[in-house]
């Protein structure tokens, strides 16, 4: 059970590091074939082969281009194609729509990034100290909140769906304890699960909007993203989901900490929220903001949510890359944005698979070299 109850997050510590030697040399070989589509395909159907994925759905942002392209199958059994519209469990990727909306609302003056904690909970949920940590520190992993307390995780029992016996009294009851928190610090980053749902129950709390409405109200509505949220109204455009070994697995419930981890979405939408993270709209001043690096963490930095990868860029000559990854028990998930080249990659699966993380760089890297046909 240990092993599943980490894959919520655990993602985020596997990044281009771990294979950049491999990569490093083809990748500054790279010739401007003008064939990307081509060569994703290629790339793509090997990892299918190797049965790293189930399904596959991909969108690129290149500039004002736009490609999106699905492979393999939302139900095994049954034969069943991803298509566009096939819905997944994105994971992790859900804190940094956790930290935008947070953005947006603190343009608004409804939130102050450095109040504190203790300042924004009502007496009835505050814990007994007030250790200075801020809104702020939630959203860069930086608060001293572990990844999941173990208060919780005793309380976890179904290894399948571990998140749906967990109660809201479970939740304040352990943020009004917290023994295991350390003092806020921003030289030591822990990923938190627990920072970013606290998060997101503060946004909750300030605004007397549910995350749900907040995150329609302040980011699917603006961007006409029409299937992206905590539920799924059409199930059968609902994928399965697959672990390591491409056994079928349960949906991920999630009653509390849903601001870390609980969305679900299509390539549609995904794509949708990746271009309003990279070009002009209403919102793409709260999103860039939320890019800047807030915190140095190793190899770059942590923004408000994202993750910075200054030496894998530069290693490959395509400058920071802006990212973040996701996993559930049967899913896994990337996005991630190369600013110098107004390059953009979001990579959807419906099996669980730390090996997501490579394919979705190796595409992200031929995506800042290769340019999409004419």
């Amino acid at each position: 059970m240990l092993k599943g109850l980490l894959i919520f997050g655990i993602f985020i510590v596997v990044s281009a590091l771990s294979f950049v030697g491999y990569f490093y040399y083809k990748s500054r070989s790279i010739k401007d074939t003008h064939d990307l589509a081509a060569k994703i395909e290629q790339t793509t159907k090997r990892f299918l082969a190797e049965k790293k994925g189930v399904g596959l759905a991909i969108g690129v942002v290149q500039g004002e281009k736009v490609y999106k392209v699905c492979y393999g199958f939302a139900f095994l059994t049954e034969q069943i194609p991803i298509d566009t519209s096939t819905i997944f469990e994105i994971g992790s990727i859900s804190k940094v729509f956790t930290t935008e909306i947070a953005e947006i609302l603190a343009r608004k003056g409804l939130i102050d990034w450095k109040s504190t904690v203790h300042q924004n909970l009502p007496t009835m949920y505050q814990s007994q100290l007030d250790d200075g940590t801020n809104l702020l520190h939630l959203a860069t992993h930086t608060s001293g909140y572990p990844r999941l307390p173990q208060a919780l995780l005793d309380k976890m029992n179904d290894e399948c769906n571990p998140y749906k016996d967990l109660t809201t009294q479970d939740f304040w009851d352990y943020i009004k304890q917290a023994n295991d928190k350390k003092k806020p610090n921003p030289k030591d980053f822990v990923y938190s699960n627990m920072g970013n749902a606290l998060l997101g129950n503060i946004l909750e709390l300030k605004t007397g909007k549910s995350y749900e409405s907040l995150l329609q109200t302040e980011i699917c509505v603006p961007l006409k993203m029409q299937h992206t949220s905590l539920s799924v109204k059409d199930s059968v455009k609902f994928a399965t989901g697959y672990d390591e070994e491409r056994n079928k697995t349960c949906h991920w419930d999630f009653p509390i900490i849903y601001a870390a981890g609980a969305i679900r979405s299509d390539i549609n939408d995904m794509t949708t929220f990746l271009k309003a993270n990279m070009q002009e709209n209403s919102l793409y001043a709260a999103f860039k903001e939320t890019h800047n690096k807030v915190f140095d963490a190793s190899m770059g930095g942590i923004g408000k949510g994202w993750n910075i990868d200054s030496y894998s860029g530069k290693l490959f000559g395509l400058g920071d890359i802006v990212w973040h990854n996701g996993g559930t028990g049967g899913f896994s998930s990337y996005i991630g944005i190369l600013p110098n080249q107004k390059v953009g990659i979001v990579v959807l699966s419906n099996q669980s698979s730390e090996e997501l993380d490579k394919l979705a760089i190796r595409l992200l890297v031929n995506a800042g070299k290769v340019s999409l046909a004419q």
